[in-house]
């Protein structure tokens, strides 16, 4: 693995990776080089296939302090450009900035972020793409965008009411304020909070060696499902059903069919024979002409529950027409 990385350590063991953010001097502020190294890493550890789970993990006083502006004012264009190219080209870094975190939701494993003191701003963006969330009794969570005059764009208003209430989601992207550990625990924010910043570790490790111990592909699988139910309704679940089907299928031959995936499931019962009330069977056949030579004259006519429609009764004569009608017929 390339280690060539200046806001991140990694360490995989046991098939656990440990991502930290390496900057605790500076609050871990997301730079410019964090936006290319973090999707860069994560999809790194993921195509290696040899950490069945990942923690996301800090230094220093504070998890992170956010995005750090010269994210924005680096590069962009001054006075001087074109107004569209200059807009175009600002569309264009936030699609790369909301990609970053996304990584995280496409990789095949579980993550877990471990949060001591403050998740602000972009911070807050990066643990709502995580699986899970655990922080320390000093943690605290803040959507710090709308104090300095910005909308949070890179995931937070997208990620954060699937998490907690639509209400308290509201609260905290309109006044900014800071949410402590316990309330974001009480609203389902975090899963659990240790008393400090080694007892959150060692808390998160043991959570993330329960997750390695399982199969991987179950859990890639579940984890595509639950992305997948999350934003969508029970109409669609089908779809990741039956790409589900395609990956497993029942293992051994026995009596039946051996199914691999709910398309063949349908298939093979419309491939049973009809059972009838007295026994045996009877295969639907499809219409022909009867072969030559062949006797049909014999059969019985076949059933059927639709009633027979008569064919229309000749009209009543009436008493004038009656007698010349009977010596038209007596004559012929």
């Amino acid at each position: 693995m390339d280690d060539g990385y200046t806001c991140f350590d990694t360490d995989i063991s046991d098939g656990i990776a440990t991502v930290t953010l390496c900057r605790g001097d500076e609050l871990n502020t997301m730079v410019p080089a964090f936006w290319d190294e973090l999707p860069r890493l994560v999809r790194e550890i993921d195509a290696s296939g040899d950490a069945r789970a990942m923690v996301v993990a800090s230094t220093g006083r504070h998890f992170s302090a956010g995005m750090d502006l010269s994210v924005f004012t680096g590069g962009g264009g001054g006075s001087g450009h074109e107004v569209g190219r200059v807009r175009a080209n600002l569309r264009s870094n936030v699609l790369h900035l909301q990609e970053t975190f996304s990584c995280f939701e496409k990789a095949r494993m579980p993550v877990l972020a471990a949060v001591q003191g403050g998740c602000i701003g972009g911070a807050v963006d990066l643990v709502t793409a995580c699986d899970m969330r655990y922080a320390t009794e000093d943690a605290f969570f803040c959507v710090q965008e709308i104090n300095i005059g910005m909308t949070a764009d890179v995931g937070t208003l997208q990620r954060l009411p699937k998490l907690i209430p639509d209400g308290v989601c509201r609260e905290l992207a309109y006044t900014g304020r800071r949410m402590p550990a316990a309330e974001a625990k009480s609203v389902g924010l975090v899963n659990q909070v240790f008393a400090d910043h080694e007892a959150l570790l060692e808390g998160v490790q043991a959570v993330a060696a329960e997750i390695a111990a399982k199969s991987p592909l179950a859990i890639w699988g579940t984890k595509e499902m639950v992305r997948y139910a999350r934003d969508h309704s029970t109409a669609g679940r089908h779809v990741p059903a039956r790409r589900h089907g395609r990956v497993v299928h029942r293992q051994g031959r026995g009596p039946g069919p051996q199914v691999r995936g709910p398309a063949a499931v349908r298939g093979w019962h419309r491939r049973r024979p009809l059972s009838r009330p007295g026994g045996g069977s009877r295969r639907r056949q499809s219409p022909a002409a009867p072969s030559a030579g062949r006797n049909t004259s014999s059969r019985s006519p076949r059933r059927t529950s639709v009633p027979l429609i008569h064919p229309p009764r000749p009209p009543k004569c009436s008493s004038s027409t009656a007698p010349s009608s009977r010596a038209a017929s007596s004559s012929s």
